[in-house]
């Protein structure tokens, strides 16, 4: 009994204890648990945030490399629109003044992978010998068009800079002969907007070299210069161009994104045959990876729909996550402090990588400054560039230049100053309306420099807007068109002095084009039909004459542009009487502006000697008919005494037949008409 019991004792000794051990030590190791367990939470939600923060980190970089390249495409853009105003501010561009304008400002440091800037005039069907002749006139003896045939459209190259032994294998080269090339320009002029190729091998590469490029087009007209109207294709006059190689053009613009994030750049028709592939090809094997990120948009760039693929590197995701395994080893008796330090990881971390994106965002704002500084100082344009005030905070040499100011003296609104007395008030209105409208300008005005020097320009501004959808700036485009204007006062001049000169001529004279409309008519002509001159333009003869007559006149035009043989006949005008008028009429074939042809008409009236012939043809008649009807007989001798007439000698005896004597004197026939006999 007693071992019993003390075996029950025992027992319950242990119990005792081991409840003690536990009430005491219980709550310890509650705590230590509940700590492990929020620590392993606290790890794992970490790891989640980082995760999650690494994958918007991932957005938030390819939405601003995607930014970068459409930038990069608007700055290429800019240079384009640059050539086409000065092409179209230009009565006729040479190869010395399209040297000029590019000087040193295609470079590769200004504009990375650009190979040529060139021009191409739009050569319509008809037109391409003219093309010929005056580009050999100018300074390309040998110049042609290639390759040969007969095409609607031919698209030539005519200067490229900078000019080299490979540019000049391409010169003459018609683009509009090649199917890709032939799509983006059919493009830039039927949407008024520059256009791209696809990649294709450029003229100057040599077949093996396995390089491509491709080439960016913008219409030139000449009415507007850099702008055309949808509907009025006829107006532009060539394209201005640019061949660069898109992997050069793009990689100096995403080196920011250096090893992390690799792009692709494909048309969404074709994304086998890639526009652009980043240095590095790593892809992940597992797209459903955590540790790797994708990202795809299609932007429509320069008239191609683009499929842009992001996709993160390994270096991306080891530089933002840590191992979960590393925090899992931390000491156990470290968690709270190991808490805390999480918790103010977190906070610091975040606000490092604040930092870290504030400093990128800076110097990628510094590098676009200096890029933006570097294409406004070397632009043959004048540029300026506001505040959303409309405060001017910058502007280019050429600029000042323009305006006889300096840098400093054009900031705020003093730029104003420069403005012609005359122009003040009214630009500094549309400037004012343009930005309470938000909207954009067009401006034409004067400058006057302090030495009373005047510069006639053109003023395009635009609103740029930043990603929230606000005006940010107004970036403004001056062009010189004092040359232009001056150019094109000698020409209304140099037409007055011809319309004057057309309409002094008192020979009835008219021009007509292809399509048998006037476009030429003097004086003398509209009163010989009856018309008044301002009647002719733009008409046809079916909206002037009677049908039967202008069919007459179509005919005929019709048959001298074919054949470019001339057409000179006598021919009659009006009713049959005394209303009718006699003239011989000429007809040309000569050339008209635009590679175009037309038909020059001159008329000479010879209606009163028509009318004398007519009478002394009637006089002879009447004289004849007395002879014939005379009871003698008659003869008429020249000058020279030849027998020229008899008259009727039927039934009289003559001494030889009258016939023989034609033509001879008697002297020659020896007869004495004077002897009896």
């Amino acid at each position: 009994v007693m071992k019993t019991t003390s075996n029950q004792s025992g027992t319950e000794h242990d119990q005792h204890r081991f409840g003690a051990l536990a009430r005491r030590y219980g709550y310890t190791i509650g705590v230590f648990v509940s700590l492990a367990l929020m620590t392993v939470v606290a790890t794992a939600a970490q790891h989640w945030i980082n995760v999650n923060l690494a994958r918007q980190g991932f957005e938030r970089r390819s939405l601003e490399a995607l930014h970068l390249i459409k930038q990069r495409f608007a700055v290429y853009e800019q240079l384009l629109r640059s050539g086409a105003a000065f092409v179209g501010s230009t009565e006729r561009v040479s190869e010395a003044q399209w040297e000029r304008f590019t000087g040193h400002a295609v470079t590769a440091d200004q504009y990375p992978g650009v190979l040529t800037l060139g021009y191409a005039p739009l050569v319509r069907q008809g037109g391409r010998g003219s093309i010929e002749r005056e580009l050999r006139r100018d300074t390309q003896p040998n110049f042609r068009i290639w390759p040969e045939g007969d095409r609607q459209l031919q698209v030539p190259i005519a200067y490229v800079e900078p000019f080299c032994v490979d540019a000049l294998a391409a010169l003459g080269y018609d683009m509009y002969s090649e199917s890709n090339r032939r799509s983006a320009i059919d493009g830039a002029l039927r949407n008024n907007a520059p256009a791209m190729t696809a990649p294709i091998q450029l003229v100057f590469d040599e077949p093996e070299s396995g390089k491509t490029g491709v080439v960016v087009y913008y219409p030139v007209s000449r009415s507007r210069g850099d702008a055309v109207e949808s509907d009025d294709t006829q107006q532009v006059i060539g394209f201005v161009f640019s061949a660069f190689r898109i992997q050069e053009f793009l990689d100096g613009t995403l080196q920011p994104l250096g090893e992390e994030i690799a792009v692709g750049i494909a048309e969404v028709s074709d994304p086998k045959n890639p526009f652009y592939q980043s240095p590095s090809q790593h892809k992940p094997d597992d797209a459903t990876d955590d540790r790797h990120y994708h990202w795809t948009s299609t932007e429509r760039i320069l008239q191609q729909d683009l499929s842009l693929t992001f996709h993160s590197l390994p270096a991306f995701f080891e530089s933002r996550v840590s191992s979960f395994s590393t925090v899992m080893k931390a000491s156990a008796g470290a968690i709270i402090t190991l808490i805390v330090t999480l918790l103010t990881s977190m906070v610091v971390g975040q606000r490092h990588k604040h930092q870290q994106a504030r400093q990128w965002a800076d110097r990628e704002i510094a590098e676009r400054e200096k890029l933006f500084r570097g294409l406004a100082q070397n632009a043959p344009v004048g540029i300026y560039l506001t505040d959303p005030q409309g405060q001017c905070v910058y502007v280019n040499d050429r600029w000042c230049e323009y305006a006889g100011l300096g840098q400093e003296q054009a900031i705020g609104d003093h730029w104003t100053k420069a403005l012609h007395p005359d122009d003040r008030e009214r630009v500094t209105q549309q400037w004012n309306d343009a930005l309470a409208a938000g909207t954009e300008l067009r401006s034409d005005h004067r400058y006057m420099k302090p030495d009373g020097t005047i510069t006639w320009t053109t003023s395009d501004t635009t609103a740029l807007v930043n990603s929230n959808g606000e005006i940010s700036n107004y970036l403004g485009i001056v062009v010189d068109v004092t040359e232009r204007l001056r150019t094109e006062r000698e020409l209304a001049s140099s037409r007055q002095l011809l319309s004057d000169i057309i309409d002094a001529i008192p020979i009835p004279l008219a021009v007509k084009d292809e399509q048998h409309k006037f476009v030429v008519v003097n004086r003398a002509n509209a009163d010989f039909h009856g018309h008044d001159v301002s009647e002719y333009p733009g008409k046809t003869d079916a909206e002037l004459f009677p049908a039967d007559r202008a069919s007459v006149f179509q005919r005929e035009d019709a048959k001298v542009l074919v054949s470019g043989k001339p057409l000179i006949e006598e021919q009659p005008f009006g009713e049959s009487g005394s209303d009718t008028r006699w003239v011989i009429k000429h007809k040309h074939r000569i050339g008209l502006t635009g590679g175009r042809t037309g038909v020059l008409t001159t008329l000479l009236d010879i209606t009163e000697r028509k009318r004398a012939e007519l009478a002394l043809k009637a006089s002879e008649e009447r004289f004849r008919s007395l002879t014939e009807m005379s009871a003698d007989w008659y003869w008429e001798q020249d000058r020279e005494l030849r027998f020229t007439f008899f008259s009727n000698t039927e039934g009289r005896d003559m001494p030889l037949d009258p016939e023989t004597m034609l033509g001879k004197t008697r002297f020659e026939i020896g007869l004495d008409f004077e002897s009896p006999k």
